[in-house]
């Protein structure tokens, strides 16, 4: 898990969110009658389903037929290219008391509408007929089996009615279809459209919790098509509730894009607000809200903290590794993917024959450096000695691996690096990892002067790297220079470098840096300095943490870092630590 500001992705929901207007939903039934009446009798829509007996979330595939008997009238019809704010035509259907099935997501295209303006293929119907197929499922959601009347409506026209029987979905009959579905999804979710579409308009708990197993970045899912079928749910809320269980239990793993999308779920109950300025009001809040809550998640499940036994006494761990030269393809891959969240000394003996022929996985090759660097280094050197070296190529998580692992100083490539640095031809996060990694002191002047020439654009990520390297060689100059970067942050949330030192490796030299976050006046900067302590910090640390938690006062940050310390068992607090932390936990423990 990386440490993301949510300052950048809270702009673009509430802008999106500003766009927003809502509109009232006319009986159906009532609206085929306007539309009827109002209908040339020379254009015709015909509607034609393949049966009309469906389970409970099936898809149903309808056939439209355009035809103008009038070749006077001029009428347009077609389709889209990708997703516009309104289908190309849309479905109804009521239940046998006349109640109208919902359209589950009428209000989602206005509230998140394309990047992209796509063409529309129109065709005029003077020159022929055309045809059309679209799912029913896209515009309706069945939620009780039972008999409705369903008809297609487009470019105002409306076609015949047809009544359809909607049976109840056996448990058994769910189950074959999630399993099938993931099964074709594969550990690569990348082209799976169509399967992604089936869980959504499955619609059960089941499903639901399928689709949010797909936010996992891992698996490569199409997060916009995952959003839908989240977003056509009976109540979004829910689901977001059950990400954040997801998380907090250690069985969910997401990127930014999924906690955005977590944030988006949370907001579905304020769309029900017309006022558009209200909306933001409410919106804007809701937001901060439910990032917090997620990243508190992640630091739950992520952390514990540093040297904390794992809740099960590690059973869980020693069974995987125990077998961990069985596992299957995708799940190595998974966890060779994963190395900087998921990897420890337990999988060795996996490393050793995925670093080595025929597999030769680089991301293996850096695990291994950091479980067995004497082991590791004649091939590293072997790799620095190959024309095209994997650890220039951008294709690789180079910034995400080589960080996480202890350096390794290979002196004799120091002349390699310098003239990596001096080309700037290679991206920032590639070249500053492997010098953070494998350069020596020496190169110390020339990095500086890269990041004097370029640092303006480097992210936090990049940045922290560059610091990890300095306070190798220099933490005397580092230190000032990391405070100053913080304080001087261009867009004033300088506090978010610290992030991505909670999960590099850490050494006494940094320890000066979290003990000046404790001191800052920003809460965001000393909550910043309470992290690294929770994760790096040593006895010596636990004081000026608990002075900075009383300092801050109640509220949910300091009762949630306060809950962290009392959880853990790598703290030896003294009676009067542990009554202080107690107080400003509320008594709670």
């Amino acid at each position: 898990m990386r440490f993301f500001p949510m300052a950048g992705w809270m702009g673009v929901a509430l802008a999106v969110i500003g766009s927003c207007f809502l509109y009232a939903q006319a009986t159906p039934d009532s609206k085929w009658q306007e539309l009827r009446g109002k209908q040339p009798p020379a254009l015709h829509l015909k509607l034609t389903l393949p049966k009309t007996e469906f389970f409970q979330g099936e898809q149903i595939d309808a056939t439209l037929d355009y035809s103008n008997d009038d070749p006077k009238i001029s009428c347009l019809v077609g389709s889209y290219y990708g997703t516009l704010d309104e289908p190309p035509a849309i479905f109804h259907a009521l239940d046998e008391k006349g109640n109208a099935a919902p359209d589950p997501l009428k209000w989602y295209h206005p509230l998140f509408p394309p990047l992209f303006d796509w063409a529309r293929i129109l065709h005029d119907l003077t020159k022929g007929p055309y045809t059309l197929t679209l799912p029913v499922n896209d515009t309706v959601r069945f939620d009780q089996p039972g008999v409705y009347v369903l008809y297609a409506e487009s470019a105002s026209l409306v076609s015949q009615k047809i009544t359809i029987t909607i049976t109840s979905l056996s448990a058994d009959k769910e189950k074959q279809i999630i399993t099938g579905v993931l099964q074709k999804i594969g550990a690569d979710g990348s082209s799976a459209r169509k399967e992604i579409s089936e869980l959504g308009y499955l619609q059960t708990p089941a499903a639901r919790a399928a689709l949010i197993s797909l936010l996992d970045p891992s698996r490569h899912a199409p997060l916009d098509w995952v959003k839908e079928g989240l977003f056509a749910a009976p109540d979004p809320t829910v689901e977001a509730a059950q990400i954040l269980a997801e998380v907090q239990a250690e069985k969910l793993n997401m990127d930014e894009h999924g906690v955005k999308l977590y944030g988006e779920l949370k907001l579905f109950h304020v769309l029900a607000v017309e006022d558009r300025g209200e909306v933001e009001r409410v919106a804007r809040q809701e937001v901060i809200d439910a990032t917090k809550d997620l990243w508190m998640a992640f630091e739950e499940s992520r952390g514990k903290n540093r040297g904390d036994p794992d809740s099960d006494g590690g059973k869980a761990r020693a069974a995987l590794a125990a077998h961990q030269l069985k596992l299957p393809a995708n799940h190595v891959k998974e966890l060779m993917d994963n190395w900087d969240k998921w990897g420890s000394s337990d999988f060795l003996p996996l490393v050793r024959r995925e670093a080595g022929p025929p597999t030769n996985n680089i991301n293996a090759l850096i695990a291994l450096v950091g479980i067995k660097p004497d082991e590791a280094r004649p091939r590293i050197i072997e790799e620095f000695q190959r024309p095209n070296s994997r650890f220039w190529e951008d294709n690789y998580p180079a910034s995400t691996f080589l960080p996480s692992v202890q350096p390794m100083p290979l002196p004799q490539f120091d002349s390699l690096f310098r003239s990596k640095l001096r080309e700037g031809k290679l991206p920032a996060s590639i070249i500053i990892s492997v010098i953070g990694c494998f350069g020596s002191p020496v190169l110390l002047p020339d990095v500086l002067d890269f990041y004097r020439k370029n640092g303006s654009t480097w992210n936090d990520t990049i940045k922290a790297g560059l610091f990890l390297y300095w306070l190798r060689c220099d933490p005397k100059s580092a230190i000032p220079a990391l405070e100053q970067e913080i304080q001087t942050h261009a867009n004033g949330d300088g506090w978010d470098l610290l992030g991505p030192f909670n999960y590099l490796p850490w050494t006494d030299d940094e320890l000066p840096i979290a003990l000046w976050a404790l001191k800052g006046s920003d809460p965001n900067l000393a909550y910043g300095g309470i992290v690294l302590v929770l994760a790096h910090g040593d006895e010596m640390s636990l004081d000026p943490a608990i002075s900075t938690l009383e300092r801050l006062g109640p509220g949910s940050d300091t009762t949630h870092y306060v809950r962290q310390f009392l959880k853990s068992t790598r703290w030896h607090y003294t009676d009067e630590q542990r009554k202080r932390l107690e107080t400003l936990a509320g008594g709670s423990h």
